[in-house]
């Protein structure tokens, strides 16, 4: 993964000094290459000193770090009436383009739109047609037009003062700046930079529009293009694994296509998490890695999370507390491309709330969609940023975008038996059966990771 980031001087002064901060800020995301784009012109280097050495001039500019895991383009890239900058995976680019590379078809699909359409209306084609997570940046007719993906996977933070416009892949960067207060932009968004200031628009919504009821078979179909897609050309792959219906399910499918697909389990001594994995894993034939976390080292590993995530809420730090734990077994593993199970609950159903929605005879299918559409102001930033932490990129077959809109369509009453019904995501467990894991893991009831990796409890003593 990468870091976009970019700023407009509102006095017209010159931004490079200030783009080369949130680069530096901003490295983390990714160190192969660095590079900036300022009034159409563009320099990249391997390192940021050698790139501060190549002083560019101009009061607009954009700025990209490169992490390498499956791409080697440098950016920003140049076209004809600006340059553009890309965070993220657009995994069926080879559908629309002969590009050898993701970002390639990012540029090239705007060199020919922005010749014949509005910025709204490419942004809102291009949205449309790629199949992925992606936060976007292109510098055109002195402003910047920034937007991310249909879910929020990639982030894009903004603000203004006095002097800048800016925007950055994280919040602390521009606080720096003394922009005090940087706000999210919301998924299916564009943002404007100008010298004026900013200003947002809303171009697209994930959730589709009344439609014809969606069968198992499609179910089963999106599934499966979904992971096919996310482990295109890849040799190896981790799996962040409880041993549950999602992540075995997601193991099953991966490891079905991946040679190398290993597992990820962490928790303290004699977790729930821990004796799942280590049952489930063996069913799968996976290798699985796991990480016992001590109880000493829980108050010290509670102080570096909260850190990171800027925010105190202590149900985030229990679930940051495990995940960081399990990046950090994963970097030490040298895996690159981390998969996981997030957004299952969301869009099938998994979570007691929505059996309470049932039972006040309240709209289910609204709650799942309000939830779809607010994954990204907690879970997906939480996992961001901890994956950036440790130069990792996480991929959620469940996210992919064709495969919410099935799910978005299928009856609750193939989600959820009842308000009595404990389980919960029946059509899911039923395509877990279908893969061919076994019932003991498809009928496996939900424990969450913060109660099965067993730090809950203990990290409450500590606040």
């Amino acid at each position: 993964m990468c870091s976009v980031s970019g700023v407009i001087s509102k006095r017209k002064e010159n931004v490079f000094p200030n783009l080369m901060e949130l680069l530096f800020d901003l490295k983390h995301r990714g160190n192969a290459s660095f590079g900036v784009s300022i009034n159409k012109k563009t320099a990249t280097s391997k390192t940021i000193f050698s790139l501060r050495e190549k002083f560019l001039s101009g009061f607009v500019g954009i700025a990209h770090s490169r992490m390498e895991v499956t791409g080697k383009t440098s950016q920003p890239l140049k076209f004809s009436n600006g340059a553009i900058a890309f965070n993220g995976g657009i995994y069926n680019f080879f559908e629309f383009s002969d590009s050898d590379s993701d970002a390639v078809f990012v540029r090239d699909f705007f060199e020919k739109e922005l010749k014949k359409n509005s910025v709204e209306k490419a942004v809102k084609k291009f949205m449309q047609k790629a199949n992925g997570h992606y936060a976007v940046a292109f510098h055109f007719k002195e402003k910047i037009f920034v937007f991310r993906d249909l879910f929020g996977i990639k982030p894009i933070w903004f603000g203004e003062n006095d002097f800048f416009s800016a925007f950055a892949s994280e919040p602390k960067p521009l606080k720096k700046m003394n922009i005090n207060f940087p706000l999210p932009l919301l998924p299916g968004h564009l943002l404007v930079l100008s010298k004026k200031g900013t200003e947002t628009k809303k171009i697209f919504s994930p959730v589709p529009k009344k439609a014809s009821k969606a069968s198992f078979s499609e179910l089963k179909k999106s599934f499966l293009d979904s992971v096919f897609l996310r482990t295109r050309n890849l040799s190896e792959a981790g799996v962040f694994f409880s041993g549950g219906v999602d992540s075995s399910l997601i193991a099953k499918a991966v490891s079905s296509v991946v040679p190398k697909t290993e597992l990820f389990t962490v928790g303290t001594e004699n977790s729930y998490d821990i004796l799942q994995a280590v049952k489930a894993s063996e069913e799968l034939g996976l290798k699985l890695h796991t990480r016992i976390i001590r109880e000493d080292e829980l108050k010290d590993l509670s102080l570096k999370c909260l850190s990171l995530l800027s925010f105190f809420d202590e149900m985030q730090l229990q679930l940051t507390v495990p995940q960081y734990v399990a990046c950090e077994l994963a970097k030490e593993k040298k895996m690159k491309v981390m998969f996981s199970g997030q957004a299952s609950d969301e869009i099938f159903g998994g979570y007691f709330n929505y059996s309470k929605v049932l039972a006040s005879k309240g709209s289910v299918e609204k709650e799942i969609e309000h939830s779809v559409l607010n994954l990204w102001s907690r879970n997906l930033y939480r996992e961001d940023i901890l994956s950036m932490n440790f130069s990792l990129e996480n991929r959620y077959p469940f996210l992919d975008k064709n495969l919410v809109s099935v799910a978005l369509r299928i009856p609750v009453k193939q989600k959820i038996l009842n308000q009595q019904d404990k389980l919960r995501k029946r059509i899911l467990r039923k395509l877990a059966l279908d893969f061919g894991l076994s019932k003991e893991i498809a009928f496996k009831p939900k424990k969450a990771l913060q109660y099965g990796s067993g730090v809950s409890s203990k990290i409450s003593k500590f606040f």
